[in-house]
């Protein structure tokens, strides 16, 4: 278990202790559910956070915890994230299907962002302020559970976050207005019923679930204490601190569930307020807003009917291109372009606005063929244009088409195709180096897109390409692959990034190497049916593109997207569903995304049999 250091302690005492006072009241009573890492939410909101730090266990096993005996839980750090790997496919499922483990997660830096962007109205500007407070959840992490963890780090990001946007969100008359329409500062009872007011829609909204009206009280009563009036100048102190105790309550920073009802085949259902959560963030990025609480409230998403018609509300919704538009960049690696690092000399274009168009360029061509219902989402591998703006044009060798992004059309001929030969895609997934290009682009489509089992770890003994500047890329990786314990690693990974041999490390197109021999682009996917060979990324986009292996590596990573880990044997059946409605609707994703969110996995959790949550 990570602890507070002394230093850390001291230094921000004053307003721990606060928001520690605040939350203590705040902490629902959730003894009575399973989990095998008890966790006594009672202690109060960052001493909770603090032995919350590092994990990220099951929420659906192990005994009930009393609510009379206060037990001290045992963490341990979050393993290392978890690589992709090939989930069972299973030929017949029948009903039901089992809910896979459970788990308790915390908001990723990103939903935390959205999350308090959205409902206290914060400006682009505010954003920025706030964005870069937060410790970095780790490249690669995504949303996945495992790497996730909780540190003082986090929790002193937290604090400042925290106290940042209380301030933006109660600056202006105009802007608490948004909240309650009387006067938080107003002296006596008149100020403590209109913050009672205030605090009772915002906290049901942060919490996820229903607040009782004591909880309410209580959370008032408690802030108002915590400010002596006679020496702060502030009126509005006692409510900026209840939006801090908020913003650092383990009941937003987690996503706890409460599943209900009599055990069905080992599990339970889950809410309707915890499905509107499971939506909102799978499918936004963000908290419940308002009207999809209130949906929730009325037990509106009780049955599969309301649960297709509102998520396919919510896709047409243009919050969605935060949500599934974040899981498309990861999917196409996209995502890792803002960390990729150029030699100046060598790519003195390279900048964060190119990196920013690139993403851009990627995710507004993408909308094409998921943002409306009935598109093909696999026909983004093989269409014939993209959007380009100033920053981009040039890396095509096209003319300025402007400053925003415009459709361009490929003239025939063109070696460009879909989205596999966009520079975000082509520069993402590799190093400057030009050496291993094919190694870790062909290691690319093979965990993006076949989902292939991971590879072995490389042996300490096996030596590194041979240093031979006279050899051709080809020719260098060939000698290494005499060596068969290099073989049988690179035999599956070289020949496929060496489709993309005719594109340097930023995307642009060249047709001669460093030995000035012509790049044919020539490559094999080994493992498809009849080890096909290809000639360049059209006609790799084209086997891609028919592959059933393709779509269900797709379900798979929808479904680590959705749930935030790894499929389990358990989860086979989910996933064959997914990609069964995938296929049927003509790789429509929206109706991939209908078919998880209305699965009986999406709907149930697992309980401990003879445990009452």
């Amino acid at each position: 278990m990570h602890a507070w250091s002394a230093a850390g302690t001291a230094i921000r005492l004053g307003r721990a202790t606060r928001i520690q006072t605040t939350l203590g009241t705040l902490m629902p009573n959730r003894d009575q559910r399973p989990s095998p890492k008890p966790i006594p939410w009672q202690l109060g909101g960052l001493l909770a956070l603090t032995l919350l730090a590092g994990c990220a266990g099951n929420a659906d096993q192990g005994p009930a915890t009393s609510t009379k005996t206060k037990t001290t839980p045992t963490i341990t750090p979050p393993p290392p994230p978890p690589v992709v790997a090939q989930a069972p496919i299973v030929p017949e499922c029948g009903t039901p299907i089992t809910p896979g483990p459970g788990l308790l997660r915390r908001l990723t830096n990103d939903e935390y962002i959205r999350s308090a962007r959205d409902i206290f109205h914060l400006t682009p500007d505010e954003v920025g302020q706030i964005q870069n407070l937060l410790k970095s959840d780790g490249l690669g992490v995504g949303n996945i559970t495992a790497g996730l963890g909780l540190s003082p780090d986090h929790i002193r990001g937290y604090l400042d976050v925290a106290e940042k946007v209380a301030e933006f969100a109660l600056s202006t008359p105009e802007r608490r207005a948004k909240f309650a329409t009387c006067d938080y500062g107003a002296p006596g009872d008149a100020g403590f019923q209109c913050r009672k007011a205030f605090a009772g829609p915002l906290g049901r909204q942060m919490f996820r679930d229903a607040i009782p009206e004591q909880r309410v009280w209580d959370l008032e009563a408690v802030a108002d204490r915590a400010v002596p009036s006679t020496t702060d100048p502030d009126p509005y102190r006692p409510a900026k601190l209840m939006v801090q105790g908020l913003l650092t309550s383990p009941r937003f920073l987690m996503r706890l569930e409460n599943p209900e009802g009599n055990v069905k085949y080992g599990w339970k259902s889950i809410t309707s307020w915890d499905i509107s959560t499971r939506l909102a963030y799978m499918l936004w990025g963000t908290n419940p807003d308002p009207d999809l609480i209130q949906t929730a409230l009325v037990s509106q998403l009780s049955n599969t009917d309301q649960i297709a018609q509102t998520t396919r509300k919510m896709l047409a919704d243009p919050r969605a291109k935060d949500g599934i538009g974040w899981f498309i960049n990861r999917w196409l690696g996209v995502e890792f372009v803002k960390d990729a690092v150029r030699d100046a000399t060598a790519y003195p274009q390279w900048n964060d606005t190119l990196k920013q168009s690139m993403q851009a360029e990627t995710a507004r061509f993408m909308e094409d063929f998921w943002g409306k219902p009935g598109m093909n989402l696999f026909d983004a591998f093989t269409a014939k244009y993209t959007y380009l703006d100033d920053n981009l044009a040039p890396l095509y060798g096209l003319p300025s088409p402007g400053p925003t992004l415009t459709r361009v059309d490929f003239a025939a001929g063109s070696p460009r195709i879909g989205f596999l030969t966009q520079p975000g895609v082509l520069s993402a997934s590799i190093s400057q180096k030009e050496l291993v290009a094919p190694i870790l682009r062909g290691k690319f489509i093979r965990n993006q897109f076949l989902c292939t089992l991971p590879l072995p770890a490389v042996p300490a003994s096996v030596p590194a390409p041979p240093q031979a500047p006279n050899l051709t890329t080809r020719d260098r990786l060939a000698q290494h692959r005499t060596d068969p314990s290099c073989d049988s690693c690179h035999k599956l990974l070289d020949p496929v990034g060496f489709g993309f041999e005719q594109f340097d490390a930023i995307g642009r197109y060249r047709d001669k190497g460093s030995q000035g021999e012509a790049l044919t682009g020539a490559g094999q996917v080994f493992g498809l049916p009849g080890d096909p060979t290809f000639t360049g990324p059209g006609e790799l986009a084209t086997l891609l593109q028919g592959s059933e292996d393709v779509s269900s590596c797709l379900a798979q990573q929808a479904f680590r997207y959705t749930y935030g880990r790894e499929p389990v044997a358990a989860d086979a059946c989910t996933i064959k569903l997914a990609r069964e409605a995938f296929k049927a609707k003509k790789f429509d994703l929206q109706e991939m995304i209908v078919a998880i969110t209305t699965s009986d996995a999406f709907r149930y959790a697992t309980v401990t049999p003879g445990v009452t949550p």
